[in-house]
């Protein structure tokens, strides 16, 4: 069962049917006990879904937060259905808008209703979405704007009352849509109510449906309530007046009960505030208390009127003197509260070289594989950003505090704007992006002269220099599959944010280069283009990465077994496109004399297997001829060498050609000897298994991904549990490159899921450690920043064996 907008129980029905609607739920469930329920909800409004009853205990125990889209998402969403339908943009620059509008004020609703206005006025000739629409529209905020003032402005005027009373009758107390019938908007006789519903149906603002054999009437979407000024500053005015009212009441109630007496009725701030209530419309207690307020108010200003000519000095003087003292005071407050904050600023920015020192020190030792030293320092620094936290927030109170007492300050907004600019830094740092997204939405809305964005977004200065000089260099923005590609050489200057580089020479293979460029940074880079790569292999020129976690601490030490996330630099190397196969792994075996073939012929114990009953074995029943026997669970699978593994449970990818599969059941001396054999032979000088730097280098790119392709691995992404359905007898490996849909920033395949490959460690205190995750893990094992410590020694049906090689060899 799927319900749509769970919150309406709270905002449209009374306590006693919501009570009555979610009990009913439970009770289907519980009767059913196959039955799911899946009901969505707007997050502020969970505390008080919790409430009610049969459903209030469930809401947090099978709680998932949807967050926002990230800005590619957003990008996708709105170029993908228009690529679909063969639809183009005019340029890159109107996506980009149409991007930045869907994290402002309307957000994804406003971007939706600007798209179906833009989709209507495309150019169906030339296929195309124009900038000149956009701009007739009056831009993505204007379009609902602009669509929704022409609708009232063709009503006749004397009907403007009445549509702002049944548009604002459509609003509930708690910001959200509700349904009305027609008698519950106005006098259903009248027939201006008929014209004026019928142009608001006409134009798209509101719904009507037949509900129990009457029309209800809503208005049309969400983003109409919040994001069309003219219905919410109607909705402000109303909610004033209600408070008013309530005010009054209260007012009116005390001023019965002692006897009427004339000390008890309102004089003038009150009074103007309560200018528009007429006394007509208020019940007869109400509006005896304002008439008679307003009686003698009447009177008072007469009387001041015949002093008037008498005191004017004093009073003027008087007048004068209280606003005179009571500004003192407050522009006191505030430079209180300013030195406060300026205060913690100083003390914060102590703290931040303190704490930027001490990072420099934990990723000094745990690059020189001290990890020890590394995790007691990294122990430092997350006291000291936790300190360094405080500090801001203290300092973000106080100028809180003052912009409450005058939020026009232009030095208080400025300083504002300064702080949460640093807060969003230090966010940054520690990879919190929700936080720091959090802090430049508040920046912006302080940052009154620009100061601060332009901070933010100042470019990076990129030197490329190339080797041999005549490589030409394109950038491209990651995660915009279809943003430009632009030219880059010497003073180049990019926005904050992750590119993916190319240089190109023809006659030589591209070589890619991933970077992430920080606002304000110098950076040279120099990109070698190789005449030649080795067959099967891939460049990796020398450059920086994002290595490790930045998961919660308990995450990073006990499930990643990572170091904390930070920048590491490589040398240049080539890696292998594909893991080594069983085909590989003959043509070695067929190289190297009987009794040397003989100990090194994959295969474990099934006995002592990693995973019980599994086991693969590589035999040689006659000379120079191989059979495998693969055994991934249950069931056990042999053949030659011209025979395909059919996996029996598998409805898709059931063949599979097993010379073609990751070679697996080698330990790691194994994986020594192959190397040294493909050096020795010069098949691959300097071959060796990679290192954990050279290996994540490969699979993240540069910018922290959490899997090869991007931070979301999906079960036909690559070879793991999920994949084929988690059926016993469709777990084992694929033929590699199966699962292109996972290849890295550099093109290398099946570094997530399929095997497990070794890799030599870069922690003092590991040699060997495991990478990649297998077809028998789920996908947190295939994160790229994931590693697991093994033995030396261990012959498991999951691991396997990736090649490396410095290039060009020293």
């Amino acid at each position: 069962i799927f319900v749509d907008q769970l919150e309406e129980l709270i905002t449209l029905a009374d306590a006693g049917d919501a009570a009555l609607a979610t009990t009913a739920l439970w009770l289907v469930l519980d009767a059913a006990p196959g039955l799911r329920l899946i009901a969505s909800a707007r997050s502020d409004f969970l505390a008080r879904l919790a409430t009610l009853p049969g459903l209030g205990d469930d809401v947090t125990a099978a709680l998932y937060l949807l967050r926002p889209l990230t800005p590619a998402g957003v990008r996708e969403a709105i170029v993908g259905p228009a690529r679909i339908t063969g639809l183009a943009f005019e340029s890159a620059a109107l996506v980009d808008e149409l991007v930045a509008a869907a994290g402002a004020g309307g957000g994804l609703p406003l971007l939706q209703f600007a798209l179906a206005a833009l989709w209507e006025a495309r150019d169906v000739g030339r296929g195309m979405i124009s900038e000149a629409s956009l701009r007739a529209l009056g831009g993505v905020a204007g379009a609902l704007a602009r669509h929704a003032d022409g609708v009232l402005a063709q009503l006749p005027e004397r009907l403007h009352p009445l549509a702002r009373h049944v548009l604002t009758a459509l609003v509930t107390d708690d910001g959200t849509r509700a349904r009305r019938r027609a008698d519950e908007l106005a006098d259903p006789t009248r027939d201006a109510l008929g014209v004026v519903l019928e142009a608001l149906i006409a134009g798209r603002l509101v719904t009507v449906e037949q509900t129990g054999g009457a029309a209800t009437y809503q208005i049309a979407h969400d983003v109409l309530v919040e994001g069309w000024d003219t219905l919410r500053g109607w909705r402000g005015h109303a909610i004033e007046r209600g408070v008013v009212r309530q005010r009054l009441a209260r007012a009116a109630a005390v001023w019965a009960r002692l006897g009427r007496p004339s000390d008890a009725l309102w004089t003038g701030r009150q009074l103007a505030e309560a200018a528009e209530l007429a006394p007509s419309e208020l019940p007869a207690i109400d509006a005896a208390f304002l008439r008679q307020s307003r009686g003698a108010a009447r009177r008072r200003r007469l009387i001041q009127r015949g002093l008037v000519l008498g005191v004017p000095v004093l009073v003027g003087l008087g007048f004068v003197a209280a606003r005179a003292i009571a500004h003192q005071r407050t522009a006191a407050e505030i430079a209180g509260h300013v030195a406060a904050a300026d205060a913690a600023v100083v003390r914060a920015g102590g703290q931040a070289r303190a704490v930027s020192e001490l990072r420099t020190k934990a990723f000094a030792a745990f690059d020189a594989r001290h990890r020890g030293d590394g995790e007691a320092a990294w122990d430092e620094v997350l006291a000291g950003q936790a300190a360094l936290d405080a500090t801001y927030r203290a300092a973000s109170e106080h100028l809180e505090a003052a912009l409450a007492l005058d939020g026009a300050a232009p030095e208080v907004r400025r300083r504002f704007a300064a702080l949460l600019f640093d807060r969003a830094v230090l966010a940054e740092q520690v990879h919190r992006p929700i936080d720091r997204d959090e802090q430049v939405h508040r920046m912006a809305a302080y940052d009154d002269d620009g100061a601060q964005r332009a901070r933010w977004t100042a470019p990076a200065r990129l030197d490329v220099t190339t080797d041999p000089a005549t490589a030409a260099v394109t950038a491209r923005p990651i995660g915009e599959p279809h943003g430009a590609e632009i030219t880059v050489g010497a003073h180049a200057e990019l926005a904050p944010g992750a590119y993916q580089l190319t240089a190109r020479v023809p006659g030589r293979p591209d070589v890619h280069a991933p970077i992430v460029v920080a606002r304000g940074e110098s950076l040279a880079l120099r990109i070698p283009v190789p005449a030649v790569v080795p067959d099967g292999y891939v460049f990796i020129p020398p450059g920086r990465f994002l290595y490790g976690s930045s998961d919660d601490e308990d995450m990073r030490r006990t499930m990643m077994n990572a170091q904390p996330l930070h920048s590491v630099p490589t040398p240049g190397y080539v890696i292998a496109r594909h893991e080594v196969t069983f085909a590989d792994w003959m043509t070695y075996l067929r190289a190297l004399p009987a009794a040397e073939r003989a100990r090194r012929l994959p295969h474990t114990a099934q006995t002592a297997s990693a995973h019980a009953g599994a086991f693969v074995e590589l035999r040689e029943p006659a000379p120079g001829a191989f059979a495998l026997t693969i055994q991934p669970t249950s069931q056990a699978y042999t053949a030659d060498e011209h025979e395909a593994v059919h996996y029996l449970s598998r409805t898709t990818g059931a063949d599979q050609a097993w010379p073609r599969m990751p070679v697996s059941g080698i330990s790691w001396d194994d994986a020594i000897a192959y190397g040294a054999w493909l050096d020795r032979t010069g098949a691959l000088p300097g071959a060796r298994p990679c290192d954990e730097h050279e290996w994540e280098r490969a699979a993240r790119g540069a910018d922290g991904r959490l899997f090869p392709h991007g931070d979301r691995l999906a079960p036909d992404d690559a070879d793991l549990a999920e994949t084929y359905g988690r059926q016993p007898a469709a777990f084992g490996p694929d033929e590699v490159g199966r699962h292109p849909a996972s290849d890295s920033p550099f093109g290398v395949a099946d570094l997530a899921g399929n095997a497990w490959e070794w890799t030599a460690s870069v922690s003092g205190d590991e040699q060997v450690v495991i990478r990649g995750g297998s077809w028998y893990h789920n996908p947190l094992a295939a994160r790229s920043n994931n590693r697991e410590p093994s033995e030396p020694e261990l012959r498991a049906i999951v691991i396997g064996l990736r090649i490396c090689a410095s290039w060009p060899r020293p």
